[in-house]
């Protein structure tokens, strides 16, 4: 709805890489053009490469944090100077949110605002909610009469029942915030075990970050392997073999990596899939 109401076709909007996949596939319904930003060694933006890229064409970039693939939390001085970035170059930001609760280590989330920002926020990940498909955004007050245009034509309206339910999670007496912090705690163990079977990848010489955010880990193989097997094949054997399932990194625009997921689990379960994992890592890498 938003890429409708400020893109015309052909059209840029910026997105860094590794992107969330329905971030692009949004962008190419508009009709408009996905232009790939480099991140440095932490996922953050490459600021060099995002004022290089942009042109008259640029409508918005969008940056998720923390994001999906990676995990990575964008620290306030970035996301302000990129926010800064695309008002000099009288373009939009798109800030998507959905894993705003999802943080470790101490970390802070900074969410951008007023007067060129659209925040996105879901209660698919907080709440556990991902199949009753209900959202919402705030958006600049100068662009309601556009998302309304495109909300008459393209209505895109959530079931009422999901939206009594989005209700009662926001509930402190029936839900609320205090089962959201805590299941937030309770993922620290499966983030732990995870990232211990990760350790393999680290000692072979591939790469692993321990990312402050969401339920992700980004695994970058490292050059031995990936002379020999692409991620696309490692994936199959981990999942055929060894019963654990990743998404390779061709989803997100890197070939070389895979995304790792530890939320949505209970512990036991957590500690045998680390199990399998760390086993079919090694294995994998032993060859």
């Amino acid at each position: 709805q938003i890429l409708l109401t400020i893109c015309d076709p052909g059209d840029e909007i910026i997105v860094f890489s590794p992107y969330y996949f329905n971030h692009v596939m949004a962008i190419q319904l508009a009709n408009a053009k996905p232009v790939i930003c480099a991140t440095d060694d932490n996922y953050f933006p490459d600021l060099q490469n995002l004022q290089e890229l942009f042109t008259p064409k640029t409508r918005a970039v969008v940056i998720a944090s923390p994001s999906n693939p990676t995990g990575a939390v964008c620290p306030k001085s970035i996301i302000d100077q990129i926010q800064s970035l695309c008002q000099q170059h009288n373009s939009w930001l798109i800030s998507d949110e959905a894993y705003e609760d999802f943080l470790y280590d101490g970390v802070e989330h900074y969410s951008p605002s007023y007067p060129n920002v659209f925040n996105l926020y879901s209660f698919s990940k907080s709440y556990a909610m991902a199949g009753f498909r209900i959202g919402y955004f705030v958006y600049p007050e100068s662009t309601s009469s556009g998302l309304f245009k495109i909300q008459d034509t393209n209505p895109i309206v959530t079931c009422r029942f999901s939206q009594l339910l989005a209700l009662n999670a926001l509930n402190e007496k029936i839900i609320g915030e205090n089962w959201l912090k805590e299941r937030v705690r309770s993922l620290e163990e499966q983030r732990k075990v995870v990232w211990e079977a990760l350790q393999i990848v680290k000692a072979k010489g591939g790469s692993v970050t321990r990312t402050q955010g969401a339920f992700y880990f980004w695994v970058k193989f490292p050059k031995t392997l990936r002379d020999k097997k692409t991620v696309i094949q490692c994936a199959g054997y981990l999942a055929k073999e060894w019963k654990v399932w990743v998404l390779t990194g061709d989803s997100f625009g890197c070939p070389g990596g895979m995304r790792v997921s530890y939320g949505n689990l209970p512990i036991e379960q957590s500690r045998l899939a680390a199990q399998r994992l760390g086993k079919g890592l090694a294995a994998l890498l032993s060859e």
